[in-house]
């Protein structure tokens, strides 16, 4: 069998493939599959971004519901985290873990002397309940926009809460009271001291100084509330002493302690006060000085110069007489008068 390799003839176009066609009669188009790929990754973008943002709102709600009742994430009250707690968690955490740090304790000063200061020596003891409330305050507070701002920035940073302390009354008084017995110095006024010989001594004032303990207080309570530590002054009131310069009063004792003092009336006396005696006689009392400052006067007791002085008069006092004329044996006599004698108070004092 041979094979034959005569070409097949071509036949010529039947009427229906050299029909024109009718203009009535159009063809289906051809589908635009490149058209509907391209709409289709357009499309993809916008339908991404729509579900982040829905998935960005359920979150941001299911974050709102969650932390409804905890502390937000990032909180601290010192060095506690509270981030994600409920208010009874965050309670007995801080009871548990929170403590004083030792490298804010305080210090009173004044002068050159220094006394440690614990906060329990103020009555000072972490308030929790108070301390949760303002933990709880951040991204709590405001407008759920105001909210959601805050959250988000105590989320990126984190925030620190301050913790709150409650002060026992009365507890930083009776600490400072016992730290006066060291600083308070009574405030006295210049004096006169009779020394050996009746040597006039003038003992200078000196100013008194007391501890102010309401500001005192106040300062304590005010630095472990801020846990700055470091030195806290000890507040002091002073007071100056009223009498300060008393030369002239010296002056005046000297002069009258100078010597005794001699007393004599015709026949009768002398009477002499020792300068002793005058000294137990001696009363300093306060007055005004030629400068208008404060200064003492010396006198003399009025009770014992008045009985001293009435020992005197009954030795001299002489009943008044009337002259007369007397006969005696025929000759007359004429009698003279007696006058009255007598010692009164203001003799003493004007010697």
């Amino acid at each position: 069998m041979t094979r034959s390799t005569a070409r097949p003839q071509r036949q010529p176009p039947t009427e229906w493939q050299t029909r024109p066609l009718r203009r009535d009669v159009v063809p289906p188009p051809a589908p635009p599959a490149r058209r509907s790929r391209s709409l289709a990754w357009e499309a993809t973008p916008a339908l991404l971004a729509l579900a982040i943002v829905v998935a960005g709102v359920a979150t941001l709600l299911f974050l709102e519901m969650w932390l409804a009742d905890r502390i937000v994430p990032g909180v601290y009250v010192w060095d506690v985290d509270l981030g994600g707690l409920t208010r009874e968690e965050a309670a007995e955490r801080l009871a548990a873990d929170f403590y004083y740090p030792a490298d804010r304790h305080l210090t009173l000063r004044h002068g050159d002397r220094a006394w440690p200061v614990e906060p329990a020596d103020v009555g000072a003891s972490l308030d929790v309940q108070a301390t949760v409330d303002s933990a709880m305050l951040v991204g709590h507070s405001g407008n759920l926009s105001a909210r959601l701002r805050e959250q988000g920035a105590v989320l990126l940073k984190s925030r620190l809460v301050m913790p709150v302390f409650a002060f026992q009354p009365g507890a930083a008084e009776m600490f400072l009271s016992e730290m006066g017995r060291e600083i308070n110095r009574p405030l006295q006024n210049a004096t006169l001291r009779l020394g050996d010989g009746l040597q006039v001594e003038v003992i200078p004032g000196q100013s008194g100084q007391e501890i102010d303990v309401q500001a005192t207080s106040l300062a304590l309570q005010q630095r472990v509330r801020q846990m700055a530590g470091g030195e806290v002054p000890v507040v002091v009131r002073e007071s100056e002493p009223l009498l300060t310069d008393l030369s002239a009063a010296q002056a005046q004792v000297q002069a009258i302690l100078a010597g005794p003092i001699t007393l004599t009336a015709p026949d009768a006396g002398p009477w002499t006060i020792a300068p002793e005696t005058l000294a137990e006689w001696l009363i300093l009392r306060p007055t005004t000085g030629a400068d208008g400052g404060a200064s003492l006067a010396a006198s003399l007791d009025p009770g014992h110069a008045t009985a001293f002085v009435q020992e005197i008069a009954a030795q001299v006092a002489i009943s008044p007489t009337n002259a007369e004329f007397r006969f005696d044996e025929g000759a007359g006599v004429l009698v003279p008068a007696v006058p009255y004698t007598h010692l009164t108070l203001p003799t003493i004092y004007s010697v």
